[in-house]
């Protein structure tokens, strides 16, 4: 297949994140995130120093101050440029930069968002195998 360069400037990604029931019990929400097209030099440096920040934190180091901003929400605020399945007593909630800003907010949101980004990174570069026989002289 050709290699496309007249992508769309995002892509749909399936979120699925967990959050407190009623019950005080877990329930997971999905929704359909919009997920921006970031050249590879932004993806590295986001993955570079969001590592960074993680080991500083369990090192129990304060984050260095060029690291410190790019947590879970920081990130998820980036990436996250649309959505669908998103509702209140079943109306659509429109993208709007206050809707972002209050959903991202939301318990667990934008730690399943960037979670699932990663794992769509890592999925873009994983190799797939195509048997399970093996492979080679003999």
């Amino acid at each position: 297949m050709a290699f496309k360069l007249d992508k769309k400037p995002y892509y749909k990604l399936p979120v699925t994140c967990s959050t407190s029931a009623d019950n005080g019990l877990q329930e997971s929400e999905s929704f359909i995130a919009y997920i921006a097209r970031l050249p590879q030099d932004r993806i590295d440096e986001i993955s570079e120093k969001s590592i960074r920040r993680y080991t500083q934190i369990k090192h129990g180091q304060k984050p260095d101050e060029d690291v410190a901003e790019y947590t879970y929400f920081y990130v998820a605020d980036e990436i996250l440029v649309g959505w669908e399945e998103i509702t209140v007593n079943g109306e659509d909630i429109p993208f709007t930069a206050s809707t972002k800003e209050e959903f991202l907010k939301s318990e667990g949101v934008a730690t399943a968002i960037v979670n699932a980004w990663i794992q769509s990174k890592n999925a873009d570069t994983a190799k797939k195998q195509t048997s399970k026989k093996p492979r080679g002289i003999g």
